[in-house]
C-alpha cells in the first residue's frame, strides 16, 4: 500500500512538473521583454540648452531705424545737356536749340545747374537697408549799385536777383559690408524751379531800358549708383555715377511783366558725384 501510493505521489510529480517549468519560464521571459530598454521621457529632466547671444548688428549705414543727415554734391563732375525748343505759333515752325556744359570740383561747386548744385539730404531706414528721403536746397539773391557803374558791368561774382529752389524725393538701399564699406544705390525724382531778375542800362545815357525776368522750373529722374565709406563711426562718405534723366520743364522771358517768349526745355546730365554724411 505504502508502495502504491508512493508510486502514485511520482506519478503526479512527472506530470505537472513540466508545466510549473514552463509557466516560470515565461514568466521570466515575459518580464525581461516588458522591461524599459531607456528611461522614461520626463520633461522635468531635460538639459538646459547652451546660450548664444544674437550677432551684434554691423555699425555702418543700412540698419533698420537709423537716421542718415547728409549734403549732397559737393564735389563732383557734372555734363549737362539742355534742350531749348520753341514752336511759332503762327508758323509752326520748330526750333531747338542744345546748350553742353561741363562743370568739375574738387571742394565745393559754383553752378546755375540743377544737378551740381550742393544740397541737404536726409533719408531714414524703414527696414533692413531700405531706406526713404530727399533732400532739398533754396538760394535767394539780391544785387543793388551805388555810383554811376550801370548793373549791366556788374562783375561775374554779382548774381542778378532771383530765386531758386530745388526738391527731390527718393528710395534707396543701404547695404554693409562691413563696419567700413557698403554700396547705396538709390531712385528719386527732383524738380527745381529758379527765376532771375535784371535791368537792361544803357551804357551811353546810363539810362534804364527796361527790366527783363527769366523763369524756369525742370523735372528730372535721378538714379545714383554709390559706393560708400565708413572712415570713423557715425560718419560716412558716399560717391559715384549718376544719371540726371529730363522728364521735362519751361523757360519762360519777360519784359516789364509781359512775356515775349516761352521755351520747352529740358535738362539731362550725368557724371560723378560725392557726398558727406553722418548717421545716428
Amino acid at each position: 500500500m505504502k508502495h502504491g501510493t508512493g508510486f502514485a505521489a511520482l506519478l503526479l510529480a512527472l506530470v505537472f512538473t513540466p508545466s510549473a517549468l514552463g509557466q516560470t519560464v515565461q514568466g521570466q521571459a515575459s518580464g525581461t521583454a516588458t522591461y524599459p530598454a531607456t528611461p522614461a521621457y520626463n520633461p522635468a529632466y531635460q538639459p538646459v540648452p547652451a546660450y548664444y547671444p544674437p550677432p551684434k548688428p554691423i555699425e555702418n549705414i543700412g540698419r533698420t531705424g537709423q537716421f542718415i543727415f547728409g549734403i549732397d554734391r559737393i564735389s563732383g563732375l557734372f555734363f549737362d545737356h539742355q534742350t531749348l525748343s520753341y514752336k511759332d505759333p503762327v508758323t509752326r515752325a520748330e526750333t531747338k536749340s542744345t546748350f553742353k556744359s561741363t562743370t568739375f570740383g574738387a571742394l565745393g561747386i559754383a553752378s546755375h545747374s540743377p544737378s551740381a548744385l550742393p544740397r541737404f539730404a536726409f533719408d531714414y531706414v524703414v527696414f533692413q537697408g531700405f531706406t526713404v528721403g530727399g533732400s532739398v536746397m533754396l538760394s535767394t539773391r539780391g544785387l543793388s549799385v551805388s555810383g554811376n557803374a550801370p548793373k549791366t558791368l556788374a562783375p561775374a561774382t554779382a548774381n542778378d536777383d532771383g530765386l531758386t529752389l530745388f526738391g527731390t524725393a527718393r528710395v534707396g538701399y543701404a547695404y554693409a559690408f562691413d563696419s567700413t564699406f557698403a554700396l547705396w544705390p538709390r531712385l528719386g525724382l527732383a524738380y527745381a524751379s529758379s527765376t532771375s531778375r535784371s535791368e537792361i542800362i544803357d551804357p551811353a545815357t546810363n539810362k534804364s531800358l527796361g527790366s527783363y525776368e527769366t523763369k524756369s522750373h525742370l523735372g528730372t529722374l535721378n538714379i545714383e549708383a554709390l559706393f560708400a565709406v565708413s572712415p570713423i563711426e557715425h560718419i560716412v562718405v558716399t560717391g559715384g555715377p549718376y544719371l540726371d534723366l529730363g522728364l521735362g520743364g519751361g523757360y519762360t522771358l519777360l519784359q516789364e511783366s509781359s512775356e515775349i517768349d516761352s521755351r520747352d526745355a529740358r535738362l539731362t546730365s550725368y557724371g560723378l558725384i560725392f557726398n558727406a554724411a553722418g548717421y545716428y
